[in-house]
Formats: C-alpha cells, sequence, structure tokens
C-alpha cells in the first residue's frame, strides 16, 4: 500500500458504538473525484492505537475538479480511552470520542441525513418518489443490517418559464433509524 499518501481533512468526528468499538468519521475535499479515502489502523503497536486518514488517485481518467468527500472506518475494537489520535496530511489531532448509543452514533455519522429530489413529467407520485430514492447517494451501511428512513420532505410541481416546464417533484431524506 506505498501508493497512500496522508489525507487531509477539515472535520474529525469519533464515537464509541454500543459494543465497544471506535468508528472514525472524517470529511473533506479531495483534489479529484477519482481519489480513493481510507481511515485504518496505525502499524505501530503502541496503546492506544492511533488511526490515519489517507487517500491514493484510482486509475483512469479523472476530471480535474476538487470534490467534498465524508468517509467512514468500520466499527474498530479500541480499549477504553476518552480520545483517539488521528493522523492527518496536517499532523496528530486528538479526537474526543463521543459515547453514543448506535443509533445515534449513525444518525451523526451520516451527517444527519442526506436528501435529493426526484421527477416525474407525467405528475406520477410514484415515479416521482422512486426517482428521488434512486438519486440518493450510495449508502454503504456501517453497521450490518443497518435500517434507513426514507422521510418525503416536500411535495411539488415546476410549471411554466420560457421553457414550458411541466413536472411533479419530489424531495425526500434518508436518515439511520
Amino acid at each position: 500500500m506505498s501508493d497512500w499518501q496522508l489525507a487531509k481533512t477539515s472535520e474529525i468526528f469519533a464515537v464509541r458504538d454500543d459494543f465497544g468499538n471506535l468508528i472514525v468519521a472524517v470529511r473533506g475535499t479531495k483534489p479529484t473525484p477519482c481519489y480513493q479515502v481510507l481511515i485504518r489502523l496505525r502499524p505501530e503497536r503502541i496503546l492506544p492505537p492511533w488511526v490515519e486518514v489517507v487517500w491514493r488517485e484510482g486509475g483512469g481518467p479523472c476530471a480535474d475538479v476538487v470534490t467534498p468527500y465524508a468517509a467512514h472506518s468500520y466499527p474498530i475494537p479500541f480499549p477504553a480511552a476518552d480520545t483517539v489520535t488521528v493522523v492527518t496530511a496536517d499532523g496528530h489531532q486528538e479526537v474526543p470520542i463521543q459515547e453514543e448509543p448506535l443509533a445515534l452514533a449513525a444518525h451523526a455519522l451520516d451527517g444527519g441525513g442526506v436528501t435529493a429530489t426526484g421527477y416525474s413529467h407525467t405528475f406520477q407520485f410514484d415515479e416521482a418518489f422512486q426517482n428521488a430514492i434512486d438519486s440518493l447517494p450510495q449508502a454503504r451501511p456501517r453497521i450490518p443490517d443497518m435500517l434507513y428512513r426514507i422521510t418525503v420532505l416536500e411535495t411539488g410541481a415546476d410549471i411554466g418559464g420560457f421553457i414550458g416546464l411541466h413536472r411533479m417533484f419530489v424531495t425526500v431524506k434518508r436518515t439511520p433509524r
């Protein structure tokens, strides 16, 4: 894994789940959409262990556009501690570990939920609703068998204008349960 480099982050969050495992979540921007971000334990055998945030450029052609990202670790067995040391391109940071029930931890890691809007040009609610669900970013459950709730935030229509717009829209929000 020699092509992995320490990543830049703008926000780091750590939580201990109901099973005593550590989950680290980070947000930031990456140089291109093709960068892969990974959160892993440092190889040094120290207690408590340190976690590092790394990235590498994926192969193939890629747009040269700075892109926001969010990444989450899988649950890491972690000894009882109040903080975790997270190593990034900006150096070492002591991050407090939040003790939260699993549902609240998942909700916090998902940023409080994500939204999307779907459309139907034939004014069919089920078509617009399904289109909105399909437009949500791909969910990677941080916990096996994790459930999500989809809530309708708004339903309406876009009508008129110079181009003669005529469509129904449904905006939904996905949050962990």
